[in-house]
């Protein structure tokens, strides 16, 4: 964006915040199609996003037309008391002085509105002045977008359920809305239907964000348990037996995004939002203690090492990302099991092992993997290796951390063009730093003077072979 060169510091378009919203205005007039209406709603959301003003208090009419949308989506009684218990109202009747809107174009602009906020959420992440835009709401967008997730789940499992299922995207009608139209007795879809899926992936890397910065108001909402008030404060998320309210449905969501997203370039981001979801979603204040006893875990374990083999590093990192954690959550809780840990560490181990070049093994890396994209999974890889090597049995710590450095050695042997090494000595650093810690007095005095030894021969032995 050009600078005001008449204002040192402003931004050219900042002078033009009045015509645009002027020109705004307008989509909300009584005579809009709901189209309009849903495209005025991002086009909001992209100004306040785009960083032109950054000062909440002079956003304007922009802002208000934004807020004011998220309002109405609680409904005609427009009263947060009358909200349903997952923290939603009845349809959406009026948007600016469009009113009478059917029932279709409501479920249309909630899905609009709702992933315009999304999309808000995401850009937090770099803009760091939309914290203050969000703030005043999470108690509301939490709730919309779980019920917005938890209803299309709904209807796609069952549409016949359709009026049964009320998350907030409006009830019954939304089965002509958010289907394919072979559910409803009709041949192909409708055009509605590719707005909401659109929408579905900022809806569910909104919801990560959310459970990653760990919201209070997103886990009230997972937990089916959303606060009636901005000024209510929910109950901290605790550890139980059975999962959240809603996990089922939210992880369902996004192990399926997940599997379909793989082994296609194109939806690599998918992909990563699903995995980061669900690194959320596998805490056990979240699934309980008893969700990943059996075929929940091993289907995990499968599609991660699917991951290993095959995918780009920027999705190998958010995989090893997502295993460590469901480790290291579950440290100093009931749910935590040894065996599962060693499986985790074997997943890591491999990644790495598939990644490093070695003799005896080629590089799953993509020719597609920056240098940058390849260090940041290598650091994340050997980052989770020593997290978990440090929540198994003490006397077996040493002797997991001379594997990895192993397998930092091949690193160090490695001759391509990119300098992986440079980027990851602090990796080296810690699991040198393990390896004195994990030693057995009286048994393992000298482990570590060997692996490191050994370590440095591997190194001039590097070296002569480079001669």
């Amino acid at each position: 964006m050009a600078p005001d060169t008449d204002f040192e510091g402003s931004l050219l378009l900042e002078q033009h915040q009045a015509p645009i919203a002027a020109a705004l205005t307008p989509s909300f007039a009584a005579d809009s199609s709901p189209e309009v209406l849903a495209s005025a709603v991002q086009v909001c959301a992209v100004f306040v996003g785009s960083g032109v003003i950054k000062e909440v208090s002079r956003m304007g009419r922009i802002l208000k037309l934004l807020t004011g949308a998220l309002e109405q989506c609680k409904g005609k009684s427009n009263s947060i008391s009358a909200m349903k218990a997952d923290g939603t109202d009845g349809e959406m009747v009026t948007l600016g002085d469009a009113g009478d809107l059917s029932p279709n174009a409501s479920v249309m602009l909630k899905v609009s509105i709702l992933a315009a906020w999304a999309q808000l959420q995401i850009a937090a992440s770099s803009q760091a002045y939309l914290n203050d835009v969000l703030k005043p709401y999470r108690w509301l967008l939490g709730p919309f977008w779980v019920g917005a997730l938890r209803d299309y789940a709904g209807l796609r499992t069952d549409p016949e359920m359709g009026a049964a299922v009320s998350v907030g995207l409006e009830t019954g009608v939304a089965r002509d809305v958010l289907l394919p139209v072979s559910l409803t007795l009709h041949t192909s879809y409708r055009a509605d239907i590719q707005y909401y899926d659109r929408s579905l992936p900022q809806l569910v890397n909104a919801l990560a964000i959310s459970l990653a910065m760990s919201d209070p108001y997103t886990y009230s909402a997972v937990d089916g348990q959303p606060v009636q008030s901005s000024t209510a404060v929910p109950a901290p998320p605790a550890v139980k037996a059975e999962p959240a309210a809603n996990f089922y449905i939210l992880y369902g969501l996004s192990f399926e995004a997940l599997v379909k997203s793989l082994g296609d370039s194109t939806t690599t981001q998918m992909a990563q939002t699903a995995l980061r979801a669900m690194s959320s979603l596998v805490r056990p204040d979240v699934s309980g203690t008893t969700v990943f006893q059996g075929a929940f875990f091993d289907e995990l374990c499968t599609v991660a090492y699917r991951i290993a083999m095959s995918e780009p590093a920027v999705v190998k990192k958010d995989m090893v990302d997502l295993m460590s954690s469901f480790v290291t959550s579950r440290i100093n809780t009931n749910a935590f099991d040894h065996a599962q840990a060693r499986r985790v560490l074997a997943v890591v181990t491999y990644v790495l092992r598939g990644t490093i070049p070695s003799p005896d093994v080629q590089s799953t890396f993509s020719y597609n993997d920056t240098a940058s994209g390849r260090i940041t999974f290598l650091r994340s890889s050997f980052t989770a290796f020593a997290k978990i090597v440090d929540t198994l049995d003490p006397t077996q710590r040493a002797d997991l951390y001379a594997v990895g450095l192993h397998l930092f050695s091949d690193v160090l042997r490695d001759e391509s063009p990119m300098d992986l090494a440079g980027g990851l000595l602090g990796n080296l650093k810690g699991m040198l730093e393990g390896l004195a810690r994990g030693q057995v007095p009286g048994v393992q005095d000298d482990q570590a003077e060997k692996v490191v030894a050994g370590l440095l021969g591997a190194c001039v032995t590097n070296i002569d072979d480079m001669r």
